[in-house]
């Protein structure tokens, strides 16, 4: 390249693999995709500009690209020698089967982002990278709300390349703007360094989580979750369109930090700890002492200090649960409301 700033760069490629050289430069940003399926995805629609002016060309979705070269029963043909992976990848310039390889993109449930229903309970979960250089992993953190009847909601994704003092900070800040009452990090690598200095600073929300089996494995023992209609998506988010993809990517993909984030939440979920089983006992047991139900407690509060235990006129001890929040009767509240550092995350009101 004589002069840099004019001259532009042609890549003309058969995709091979998501890592090739294609999925490399569009990872770094900067190019333009031109891609010509064998057969179209999608509506397209291109503008072929010339000296003589603007030539548009357009095919429908299934229509072959050159038909009277390679027709459709020509390209079923070799879809069936070569396998669908390899198939999608040289014939449909997509480096995955069509609707995904071990999670398929329309086992979910779409939802509106604006018309999200009520929620028992809302948890994070954080995949970290163990550093920030534009050659390492995400950092991702997926934050997904739980529904008295076990439908399980995604509701936001960050996704980014952070230093560790960032990290730390971005904890923080997306539990207290998303009120999640469980952070899942797991216990390994810089994983390990964060748990302790958060849990130190009193950060109480913080759930270690130590993986058990492959990554293939443990996403896998996850997809019935999704494939019985558990699990909801939104139907526009920014972030969206990247986390379908790195989930039907897997396990072939060049990144899977957002599927490991999914696959340690959606666990966390359906199997909570035995711990936890225990504390739900013990907090029915002692509700049910002083004529109370769940259902009595419709007021949701946080206190700036995790340790501090509540006691009404009645002589409830009123704790920090499972969910990372207090919850009291209102006729308690009444009497917490006043308290310093009192915070009210939810009054039970529609």
């Amino acid at each position: 390249m004589n002069k840099k700033s004019d001259d532009q760069i042609i890549i003309v490629q058969q995709r091979l693999h998501e890592d090739d050289m294609i999925g490399h430069v569009n990872d770094i940003g900067g190019f333009e995709l031109l891609s010509f399926p064998a057969i179209a995805q999608e509506d397209e629609e291109h503008i072929i500009r010339t000296t003589f002016g603007s030539i548009p060309h357009s095919r429908k979705a299934g229509e072959a690209l050159h038909p009277e070269r390679e027709s459709h029963a020509v390209l079923g043909k070799q879809r069936i020698l070569l396998g669908d992976e390899q198939y999608a990848a040289q014939y449909l310039q997509s480096p995955t089967p069509p609707g995904g390889g071990i999670v398929k993109i329309a086992w979910f449930n779409r939802y509106d982002l604006a018309n999200k229903p009520p929620f028992e309970r809302v948890l994070q979960s954080w995949d970290c990278a163990s550093k920030a250089s534009q050659l390492a992993d995400h950092s991702v953190c997926t934050t997904w709300g739980v529904t008295r009847d076990k439908r399980i909601y995604l509701l936001h994704v960050f996704r980014g390349r952070l230093e560790y003092p960032e990290l730390k900070r971005k904890v923080r800040e997306l539990a207290e703007s998303h009120r999640a009452g469980t952070v899942l990090i797991e216990d390994t690598a810089s994983g390990i360094q964060l748990i302790q200095e958060l849990q130190r600073e009193g950060f109480a929300r913080i759930t270690a989580v130590k993986p058990k089996g492959a990554k293939i494995m443990r996403m896998a023992a996850q997809t019935p979750t999704i494939e019985v209609g558990r699990v909801w998506i939104p139907r526009e988010a920014p972030w969206l369109a990247i986390y379908l993809h790195e989930l039907a990517m897997f396990p072939k993909g060049k990144h899977d930090d957002q599927v490991d984030s999914t696959a340690q939440a959606l666990a966390c979920i359906a199997f909570p700890s035995d711990f936890d089983e225990w504390l739900n006992y013990v907090r029915i047991r002692s509700l049910s002492e002083f004529g109370l139900t769940p259902e009595d407690l419709v007021i949701t509060f946080d206190h700036i200090d995790a340790r501090t235990e509540f006691q009404d006129s009645n002589g409830r001890n009123i704790w920090r649960e499972t969910d990372g929040f207090y919850h009291a009767t209102r006729a308690e509240w009444e009497s917490i409301c006043a308290i310093p550092g009192v915070t009210l995350i939810n009054s039970g009101e529609c």
